[in-house]
């Protein structure tokens, strides 16, 4: 048998280290089990680094990196370790903005395909048009990638340059572009419209949609309202459907402009259950107090969605549409660590103004109105436009949006009642 000096040196400083610690702090249950756990630790850390047979995978860095990911996810499914390039692009997207080349990218047949690029984003200025399909990045192929896989390789440090292969349908062409990333100004409210309802499509309902709460979101949504109301809409449609969240301070601002002054939107109650918090509207009323609204939601609407359509709800200033939502009910707060990285961990949970808890329950909505798992992807599929497969062209044609029928329904129907010549 192979002797293993190395590993033996190891463990006589483990040991040492071990007694050195419980030599000069007093013993306690909770020191004697850190010690215990260190020293399995840092022996598995060396056994590893010594005799695995990927050398390539065994930097400390890495090994801590990827331990320190297992720690923090097994608190619950909502924690998060971020290495330090992870971190900086997830500040970047709080803020509602990446670092990349500003492309909107959808799998059609097989091919990775440009649905649409932002206005003076770098791809855009390089030349890239809609229905471009990205063959390569860097010299990696893009056939076979996952999505994720695709947006590690597109996006990165602002600065960088990136090369796409690309290939033009349309002319048969395919060249090479060398592109700088730089931070792209995303926004976060889509698809806004105004529909026209009733008999006599007399009355004018605004529409947009809301795929993120990020530091600029509320801003978005009244600057369209505004332009809505210049329309002369009497009613709105919010759609929080597979909006994942974002940042409470968001939600509280867009929920502020619909209610009063000084309004309970969430309050908070962290580790010990009686340090509650109240998170309420300025002291001025918001613009749109008197906006009727109906908000769509379903299984995938989330975390800060949740907070908007849960403290909506409760004051009866919107009618919710769709399904219960996915019941992310908690706050988390990121600590940055001294190398750039940070943890992401969950330190309260919050509860609608009504103190009707969110976490693992959702809010359940006024009217219940489920999509099919087909229907959900024809409601997806939506945006692409013109890039679709022959089946994927069917399933939008036939897509028929019962939940967004049913919101203009009761908004019509409200609206009709509001405006009834009195007797």
């Amino acid at each position: 048998m192979r002797k293993r000096p190395f590993v033996v040196v190891c463990i006589a400083l483990e040991l040492a280290l071990g007694l050195a610690l419980l030599s000069t702090v007093p013993a306690t249950p909770a020191l004697d089990e850190l010690a215990q756990a260190t020293l399995i630790f840092s022996r598995v850390l060396q056994i590893v680094r010594q005799d695995y047979v990927s050398p390539e995978k065994t930097g400390y860095r890495d090994l801590i990196y990827a331990a320190l990911r297992g720690v923090v996810h097994r608190l619950d499914p909502h924690c998060e370790f971020y290495d330090p390039a992870a971190y900086r692009q997830e500040r970047y997207e709080s803020r509602g903005e990446m670092s990349g080349l500003g492309i909107v990218v959808a799998q059609v047949s097989g091919t990775f395909t440009v649905v649409s690029s932002i206005e003076n984003a770098p791809a855009a200025r390089a030349g890239v048009q809609s229905g471009d399909q990205i063959t390569g990045v860097d010299g990696t192929p893009t056939r076979g990638l996952t999505f994720d896989k695709l947006g590690r390789l597109l996006n990165g440090e602002p600065g960088q340059t990136v090369r796409l292969d690309l290939f033009r349908p349309a002319t048969k062409q395919s060249w090479h572009l060398d592109i700088k990333r730089q931070v792209v100004q995303v926004p976060s409210v889509r698809d806004a419209h105004v529909i026209r309802a009733g008999d006599t499509e007399s009355i004018k309902i605004g529409y947009l949609r809301v795929t993120e709460f990020v530091a600029r979101t509320a801003e978005e949504i009244r600057q369209k309202i505004d332009e809505f109301k210049s329309a002369g809409i009497t009613a709105l449609i919010v759609d929080l459907r597979f909006n994942p969240g974002g940042l409470v301070n968001s939600a509280v601002e867009t929920s502020a402009l619909f209610l009063p002054g000084k309004t309970i939107v969430v309050s908070t109650e962290g580790r010990n259950g009686s340090n509650r918090q109240e998170l309420t509207t300025p002291e001025r009323d918001g613009p749109f107090t008197t906006l009727p609204v109906a908000i769509l939601v379903n299984g995938e609407t989330a975390s800060a969605a949740e907070i908007v359509t849960g403290a909506l709800q409760d004051w009866a200033h919107a009618i919710v549409v769709g399904e219960t939502t996915f019941g992310k009910g908690v706050i988390q707060s990121e600590v940055p660590l001294p190398d750039g990285s940070a943890i992401k961990f969950t330190t309260a949970e919050y509860f609608t103004p009504k103190h009707n808890a969110i976490e693992c329950r959702g809010v359940t909505p006024n009217i219940i109105a489920p999509l099919s798992v087909a229907q959900e992807r024809g409601l997806l599929l939506q945006d692409r436009g013109a890039y679709l497969s022959a089946d994927e062209k069917d399933l939008v044609s036939n897509f028929n949006d019962q939940p967004l029928a049913r919101a203009l329904d009761a908004l019509h129907g409200y609206l009709t009642y509001q405006l009834k010549p009195k007797s």
